[in-house]
């Protein structure tokens, strides 16, 4: 069976692979072969006989190809205006893939805790004293800032959490990879958000005039991450976009970028299941787990 098919028990069809995931993220594959399909076995009725946490881990695992596809597919087709809403769908769900990698990880960490391998809420805790301290420091630097920022755009800014990031319990043993998640993550979250969560300018057009020659350019341009908080009207973008060129990109362009670095990011991040998944494969406890649910 030729593996990118992806095609088990007759009844299980996951989404079409295309040559960049195969190129740029091929432990996708090896982690459906050598995890996913173990869950599944021969089992005709996988979908209702499964423990919930294989359940959540394989429900993650295809969001993460759907989400993808739907990048893929669609991401040529910004336009002026973008009238289709195409770019902010391409950055809610390289979001959404972020967020999926998350589950994913807290769901391996429970897994562990279950089979006594780690104490999760013990991980996952803080004492009162370190919470206390946050929220002080917070409420002493930011809540004006935060006030004002509501005042001003309607958008609240929450204290710092209560409880430490289960991905960064998970890769505890990769710092270079809990790095590159955190730094590669929080830009992409962070342009996210301004376009979630206000009417923000996206896409716009600007009109470059030679006059001599009497011709017209149309260029097709968005706001860079690190540089999108100066732009925040049409105006900010027409007046500055002479002066400020380095300030913007082309969406599809920038789109791409993004794409291929966040293949890679899930493709070292699958390479780390991986690994997690056959130590726990030695495990009495996931033994157990596959004789009870007739996976052997």
């Amino acid at each position: 069976m030729d593996p990118y098919q992806l095609i088990v028990n007759r009844d299980l069809i996951r989404s079409e692979i295309s040559e960049d995931i195969k190129n740029y993220f091929p432990k996708y594959i090896d982690f459906f072969n050598l995890v996913i399909s173990k869950f599944i076995g021969n089992h005709h009725n996988w979908k209702e006989d499964m423990h919930p946490i294989f359940e959540e881990i394989g429900m993650t695992d295809y969001a993460i190809i759907k989400s993808l596809n739907c990048i893929r597919r669609n991401y040529t087709s910004v336009t002026q205006g973008d009238p289709n809403q195409i770019f902010k769908s391409v950055y809610l769900h390289f979001g959404l893939i972020f967020d999926d990698i998350e589950h994913m990880s807290r769901n391996i960490l429970r897994l562990k805790s279950d089979f006594n391998l780690l104490n999760l809420p013990e991980q996952l805790k803080m004492d009162k004293k370190n919470v206390i301290d946050k929220y002080s420091k917070w409420f002493d630097d930011k809540y004006t800032l935060a006030l004002n920022e509501y005042i001003q755009t309607g958008k609240r800014t929450f204290p710092p959490s209560n409880m430490k990031k289960s991905i960064n319990i998970f890769l505890k043993k990769e710092p270079a990879l809990k790095r590159k998640y955190k730094s590669i993550s929080g830009k992409i979250r962070q342009y996210r958000n301004i376009f979630v969560h206000n009417p923000r300018v996206d896409i716009f057009v600007y009109t470059h005039r030679e006059i001599p020659l009497e011709k017209t350019y149309h260029i097709l341009l968005c706001p860079k991450k690190d540089t999108v908080e100066k732009y925040k009207l049409w105006s900010d973008m027409r007046l500055n976009y002479e002066k400020n060129k380095d300030d913007f990109a082309n969406p599809i362009s920038m789109i791409e970028l993004d794409y291929r670095e966040i293949l890679s990011l899930l493709n070292n991040i699958y390479e780390y299941n991986i690994q997690e998944f056959k130590e726990l494969f030695k495990t009495d406890m996931l033994k157990k787990y596959l004789v009870h649910y007739k996976r052997e």
